[in-house]
């Protein structure tokens, strides 16, 4: 991943315009990866059954990725589907 200081020198280099269209191309080369991964998350908070409910965190959950809200913090898919068990 290219620092702040680096993504300003290339701005500056090659212009704004080439800069959005960078973007714009990232961001048409993730298009639709949002959708079926917020529709898993979803579905294994609704779903009771517990191995059921990992396919779906398997989904959308990274291995090492953080939960985090106001009444509780897990740290991995294992922890992410205990709390939801016990919601």
């Amino acid at each position: 991943m290219r620092s702040s200081s680096t993504n300003r020198w290339l701005v500056g280099q090659l212009g704004w315009r080439h800069y959005l269209s960078a973007l714009s191309n990232v961001a048409a080369s993730v298009a639709g990866l949002a959708e079926p991964a917020v529709e898993a998350y979803q579905s294994a908070w609704a779903e009771r059954d517990a191995s059921k409910r990992d396919d779906f965190i398997a989904k959308c959950w990274s291995p090492d990725a953080v939960f985090r809200d106001v009444t509780g913090y897990g740290e991995g898919r294992e922890e992410l589907a205990d709390y939801i068990d016990a919601a």
